[in-house]
């Protein structure tokens, strides 16, 4: 465990304009935003929040109405995909794991023993106490080998920053403890956002090269959304088992609600 430390467009014809096309898990708006605000077949533009929505994977046809980027102050929305608020998607042990929503991103080094119990070559991550599913001390939580695709939108302390920002995809194999970390990962059950709103917390490894890959240069903490991915997308390897009862199954399971390894103990309340 630690302390914190090419897109192909289409053209797609609507009422005689062309739109280009954003891919599955590319931005289609939000505040400032320019692109592509229409989606691929099979995807549908969904809000994250006030500065990003994404294609997210869906069983309907593409979306053709742009999304609106209005620059209103009011607080950004706390709904996820699947409308559901940051509190919903309970899991065993009062723990909250949806398979996406918002999440903020920072970096972390030392991530050869991880609370997962097996380290990996590929892009790594802890997650947030409360989505993990653990404690620490208690063994792997159900994030553990779960692979997601985690995209920037915005820098919480430089908000006129506007990017470039990234998307890769990292598999979890490590926890964020609130303790020592409450800024980023003090969700609870009570408050399940953390001090910037968001329901998850994504603690990018540097030595597996994952935050050099997703945070832009001078920039060490993001805000975003995330999404849970086959691990058939991500690139690397899983190591052996540090000890016993170590557990990445989430590799193998199909994505939240269903069940990985497990988890562990209690929320925090």
């Amino acid at each position: 465990m630690l302390k914190l430390a090419p897109i192909v467009s289409i053209v797609a014809y609507v009422s005689t304009v062309a739109y280009a096309q954003a891919a599955i898990y590319g931005q289609c708006g939000g505040i400032g935003w320019t692109g592509a605000t229409t989606c691929v077949a099979g995807s549908t533009c969904t809000v994250s929040n006030q500065y990003y929505s994404q294609c997210l994977p869906s069983s309907g046809s593409a979306s053709t109405t742009p999304v609106k980027t209005s620059t209103s102050s009011a607080p950004a929305s706390s709904s996820t995909s699947s409308g559901s608020s940051p509190g919903s998607g309970s899991a065993g042990g009062g723990y909250i794991q949806q398979a996406s929503g918002t999440a903020s991103f920072t970096m972390y080094t030392g991530c050869g023993s991880p609370a997962c119990g097996k380290a990996a070559s590929g892009y790594t991550a802890a997650i947030s106490q409360l989505a993990f599913g653990s404690a620490p001390g208690l063994g792997p939580g159900d994030a553990c080998g779960r692979c997601f695709a985690v995209t920037g939108a915005a820098d919480p302390y430089s908000p006129a920053y506007s990017g470039p920002f990234h998307t890769v995809v990292v598999k979890v194999t490590d926890m964020c403890p609130i303790a020592g970390n409450s800024e980023f990962c003090g969700q609870t059950a009570s408050h399940p956002t953390n001090t910037h709103g968001m329901a998850v917390h994504f603690d990018l490894c540097e030595d597996t090269g994952a935050s050099g890959a997703f945070f832009p240069s001078g920039h060490g903490a993001l805000t975003g959304s995330y999404t849970e991915v086959s691990c058939s997308q991500w690139s690397g390897s899983d190591e052996g088992s540090l000890w016993n009862g170590s557990c990445l199954s989430g590799e193998t399971a199909s994505n939240w609600p269903s069940v990985g390894c497990g988890n562990q103990g209690t929320a925090p309340s």
